[in-house]
């Protein structure tokens, strides 16, 4: 996961959020009418472009065209529209992600909430949370943060199951092109391969500068 800047929101969505958010609230909290109509749909290429159509949770790369697999791309509410139905069209609520993250997030919300992708405060940025173990490409909570944040980290982690084999596989290959690319080329080639591979486009970049914040430590 890295931290996204989500920048603001596109024309139109005021007015959605002016006009159709009490139909959620009504729902989710009144209990009150049929569950509304969601009309979030043509906002998500604009939220995609934002996230340079990487899921926001697992920095895999979305599949535009598809609309029902796992890398299909998808906008996920943050926080939970059946807990918080007044943030059901807040821009700053929306994370786009692959459809396999959000259904595996769906309407959970742990009492520390979930790590940020896309947190205000540079405090609450991911990086503040997580590490990379490139033995094993698991994603972990990093170490020396206080208990509360190490909980919320580990129900990031373990309710998105982002230590899924494909996707520790998948990050171990990644950073695997990294380290042979290094190796191969003088050091006055690096800040070019360091660009290439944290670059916002590019996939697992988050997982990039968590190894190398560990590969330019002393011993490495």
């Amino acid at each position: 996961m890295r931290w996204v800047e989500r920048g603001p929101e596109p024309p139109g969505l005021l007015e959605y959020r002016l006009n159709l958010t009490q139909e959620w609230v009504d729902y989710y909290c009144h209990l009150t009418g049929d569950k509304p109509t969601a009309q979030w749909a043509r906002f998500r290429d604009d939220l995609g472009h934002r996230f340079n159509h990487l899921c926001g949770y697992c920095e895999r790369a979305c599949d535009r065209q598809a609309e029902d697999s796992g890398r299909s791309a998808t906008l996920d509410h943050f926080r939970p529209r059946s807990r918080f139905p007044k943030q059901t069209y807040e821009w700053t609520n929306w994370v786009f992600s692959c459809r396999r993250c959000n259904d595996r997030k769906q309407d959970k919300w742990p009492v520390e909430g979930f790590v940020d992708p896309c947190a205000p405060n540079c405090t609450e940025h991911p990086e503040r949370f997580l590490d990379y173990d490139h033995v094993t490409g698991e994603v972990m909570p990093k170490s020396g943060i206080s208990p509360d944040n190490c909980y919320k980290a580990n129900r990031t982690i373990n309710d998105l199951m982002l230590n899924d084999l494909d996707l520790r596989v998948a990050r171990m290959n990644w950073i695997d092109q990294l380290t042979e690319c290094l190796d191969k080329r003088p050091h006055s080639e690096w800040p070019a391969i360091f660009e290439r591979f944290t670059n916002p486009s590019a996939e697992f970049g988050g997982i990039t500068r968590m190894f190398l914040a560990q590969y330019h430590q002393p011993g490495h």
